[in-house]
């Protein structure tokens, strides 16, 4: 009787705690609506307009040119199909409610799957991921999710716990989501995969993980050209990759960077609401680490410092935010998570400290939303910031479409590439548009040549040369 009592209300608390979630996940991402158009065109727009180009027939790396994988432009491509936006904030607002419904998707799954661990860690990044970039319609912003449920199976193995049948049958899925959706974090993909897999016994069930994840990237590759896949992820992207992980130190002995980044988030960088929050984290993570290692005499925290590593391949100054920051955001959310992960096992051992190590979080949630510094207290104006951002794309590229033929062409020089989509006009390059490092390439550089020899555009965009 005690027990099905005890039950009773173990369940009526978890319930309540996810209304917690739902709470912080509804007020954050209101917020992220009034925020909608802040930064103007990032690499979300990359990603837009390559979906817009697919639907304009185009084949992806061989008729345009994209340096990432593919995946996030045939999630737009549908998303445009569907929806049908008709204007530059219709365009924004579809995305970031598809990105919406995915976070609120994955974050239910993580939370069943994880109770109070991924509730918690889920809590504190849905309210703070403007910092990291994580509410922009990014790849970093998807594949946290599934890698945060990658780790969290990995953590169940270390401690010896028995996995699901469906936990391998969602590993062969989300591996394939995170190496065709963001390049960089294949090899973590991968390597917490093997991590999973690895062990005696549930040799069916890791047979069927197997199945879908060699299933699904055998279709996804014979999807597009390889040969041109290729050349843009990785040759013309490797210079430039090289060069960044130079200025960031992660060559050689620096690799040690990526692996003490929590120590380093403690002693060096910007002063700012997200390095409070990353060095309240990172103590916690590092004494529970260490507390749980010598107590148990386990790998787990060493293991959790390995994954960390991975995910923290282009490190920026501790602290750093918006711009600089987007590609911590893997790293972000797995801190959060990896921290959690210790403390709540921890709880389950010592149940009598539970409120010593639960502590720390609830002042810092405290903190967060009373912090003057926190985004939700900035006073904007989102009219404001739709036109700061995206006004150049829709004053040209509506005049343009008010002046144009059916048979007009155009062709806009390395910047503002959301004109394309305003205008819809076709362009007169041979590889659709000239956008990134695609100026550093002799192929694309030289094919720009030509057009202007050969076929020069009715219409021609500088945005450099309007600036001077």
């Amino acid at each position: 009787m005690k027990k099905a009592r005890n039950l009773i209300y173990e369940k009526r608390f978890f319930l309540a705690s996810f209304g917690l979630y739902l709470l912080a996940f509804l007020v954050s991402h209101y917020f992220y609506y009034q925020r909608l158009a802040a930064f103007g065109c990032f690499d979300d727009c990359f990603n837009y307009m390559g979906g817009y180009f697919i639907s304009k027939g185009k084949e992806i790396y061989v008729d345009f040119f994209f340096n990432h994988s593919f995946l996030m432009p045939f999630i737009s491509f549908l998303i445009q199909k569907i929806t049908a936006p008709q204007t530059i904030y219709s365009l924004i607002l579809y995305h970031k409610l598809f990105l919406f419904a995915f976070s609120l998707g994955m974050g239910t799954l993580l939370i069943l799957r994880f109770r109070y661990t991924a509730l918690l860690a889920l809590v504190f990044f849905e309210l703070t991921k403007f910092y990291v970039f994580g509410d922009h319609f990014l790849g970093e912003s998807f594949v946290v999710y599934p890698l945060m449920y990658l780790v969290g199976l990995v953590w169940e193995k270390v401690n010896k716990r028995k996995l699901f049948s469906y936990d391998y049958l969602l590993v062969g899925l989300f591996v394939w989501f995170c190496v065709f959706t963001r390049e960089p974090y294949a090899p973590l993909s991968l390597i917490l995969f093997l991590l999973i897999l690895v062990g005696k016994g549930e040799w069916k069930q890791k047979t069927y993980g197997l199945i879908i994840l060699g299933g699904l990237s055998v279709l996804s590759v014979f999807s597009i050209s390889i040969k041109d896949f290729f050349l843009n992820v990785y040759i013309y992207n490797k210079d430039i990759i090289g060069d960044e992980f130079k200025r960031n130190n992660v060559y050689g002995l620096g690799l040690l960077n990526t692996l003490i980044y929590p120590v380093r988030v403690i002693i060096q960088g910007e002063w700012n609401l997200l390095r409070q929050i990353l060095i309240i984290f990172s103590s916690v993570f590092i004494a529970t680490g260490i507390f749980y290692s010598v107590k148990f005499k386990r790998l787990g925290f060493l293991v959790l410092l390995f994954i960390l590593g991975l995910a923290n391949i282009r490190p920026t100054i501790p602290g750093q935010a918006f711009y600089e920051a987007y590609h911590m955001n893997v790293w972000y959310a797995l801190m959060l998570f990896a921290t959690l992960l210790i403390t709540f096992e921890l709880i389950k051992k010592e149940k009598t400290l539970r409120v010593y190590f639960l502590m720390p979080f609830f002042i810092l949630f405290v903190y967060i939303l009373f912090s003057p510094g926190f985004f939700i207290h900035e006073k904007i104006n989102k009219t404001q910031e739709l036109n700061t951002g995206y006004g150049n794309e829709f004053a040209y590229g509506t005049a343009i479409k008010t002046l144009s033929s059916p048979k007009s062409n155009l062709f806009l020089e390395n910047t503002d590439d959301l004109i394309y989509w305003v205008a819809n006009v076709d362009s007169s390059y041979k590889y659709t548009w000239y956008t990134a490092h695609m100026p550093l390439i002799e192929r694309y550089k030289n094919e720009r040549s030509k057009m202007f020899e050969n076929n020069p555009p009715d219409f021609y965009y500088d945005a450099c040369k309007l600036l001077r």
